[in-house]
């Protein structure tokens, strides 16, 4: 199966290159799944790191949502943080997108808080969002917004006591100045400052007021 490699460190695009001969898909372990795909344990096979595999079926994926993965793609090109995923590479071809990202090995910030154990340590609290807060000073020096903050954005890289924090999904980033507002609606309700629900128009703050939610 041929496809069109998008190298997301340098933007080249390699064409006929199958995704197989780059990373090993493990097909039986399965992270997380969705509407329009799921994600797999990978390998790289030149250098043995452990990589995560989104595969989406282009067949059941809207051209909105499409949209948002190309946006997500073109916003973490150029963002190279501890507090933000790494995004490998995109792969295509004509039935199927595959996203390679790193793998982490803790869970969602939602899980956690979700859990029969969901009220977490002041301690533990107060360092898990003074790295949100770290990751987000990082995309608004670059003038990036990620208007979509929220527990199931906000991964753990591992199961320790005080894991280092990786904000993820920038389908809905946008780019605003500091001195910018945009009007359109974007996010999740729940995690919405009154000004963009009330269309009056956001900047910056509006992740502010997300993490204050969070």
């Amino acid at each position: 199966e041929l496809s069109i490699s998008i190298s997301v460190s340098n933007c080249q695009i390699q064409e006929n290159v199958d995704i197989a001969s780059v990373y090993q898909i493990f097909s039986d372990e399965v992270l997380g799944s969705g509407q329009f795909g799921i994600v797999y344990g990978g390998k790289h096979r030149k250098s043995g790191r452990d990589v995560a595999i989104k595969v989406i079926d282009k067949m059941r994926f809207p051209t909105k949502q499409e949209s948002q993965l190309r946006n997500e793609v073109a916003i973490l090109q150029n963002l190279h943080h501890p507090g933000i995923v790494n995004l490998e590479c995109m792969f295509e071809t004509p039935e199927r997108v595959f996203v390679v990202m790193e793998k982490l090995h803790g869970d969602m910030l939602e899980m956690i808080l979700s859990s029969e154990k969901s009220k977490l340590p002041e301690r533990i609290t107060k360092f898990l969002v003074t790295q949100i807060l770290v990751a987000l000073r990082h995309l608004h020096f670059k003038n990036i917004v990620h208007c979509d903050l929220k527990p199931e954005n906000v991964l753990l890289a591992s199961a320790e006591p005080f894991p280092q924090v990786k904000l993820c999904d920038f389908g809905f980033a946008r780019i605003i100045g500091e001195k910018s507002f945009r009007r359109s609606v974007v996010g999740t309700p729940a995690y919405l400052a009154p000004e963009v629900l009330r269309s009056k128009g956001y900047n910056r703050s509006l992740d502010m007021w997300s993490v204050g939610v969070i």
